[in-house]
């Protein structure tokens, strides 16, 4: 019966563990997710104004594609677009690593949990020997107890 109750403590610690870091990751990964989407939204606003530029000149050029030139403007409305899709590359390089984070939280937290339990056997392993060095009584179910006592201190019973 304790290994059963150890064992839904470690499962429930193992859950609060995994729900903490996933709350916490999902609402960062939010924020970059909302940054992506105003960068995605800025670079098609340029992309927009560039395409406008460009029909611009083409329009003041009587049609002619020869005759239009890439002007300064134009090139910096491309700066511009580059620069926000470097930015898009950098905050989905930030979600990878809370991600990651995640993983090495829950990795962890797994990882201290099973150290417990092994230290709790440990710990019972160690008793159930010096209770077999002890003198005393042994009950009907398996437990030692000290000799002068009159009830089993595991099940009750009558000693």
């Amino acid at each position: 019966m304790p290994d059963f109750l150890d064992k839904l403590v470690g499962g429930f610690n193992k859950g609060v563990a995994k729900v903490s870091a996933n709350s916490k990751a999902l609402l960062e990964k939010q924020k970059l997710n909302s940054t992506i989407n105003a960068l995605e939204n800025e670079r098609k606003q340029l992309a927009q104004q560039l395409g406008m530029k460009v029909y611009e000149q083409y329009m003041d050029s009587d049609g002619e594609v020869g005759a239009m030139v890439f002007t300064d403007e134009t090139a910096e409305f491309v700066n511009e677009i580059k620069a926000r899709l470097e930015k898009i590359a950098d905050v989905r390089a930030q979600i990878r690593l809370v991600d990651e984070a995640v993983a090495d939280a829950v990795a962890a937290a797994e990882a201290k949990n099973e150290a417990k339990t092994e230290a709790k056997k440990q710990r019972e392993a160690e008793a159930i020997i010096a209770d077999e060095d002890m003198p005393g009584v042994i009950c009907v179910c398996g437990a030692q107890n000290q000799e002068n006592a009159k009830f089993c201190a595991k099940c009750g019973t009558q000693l």
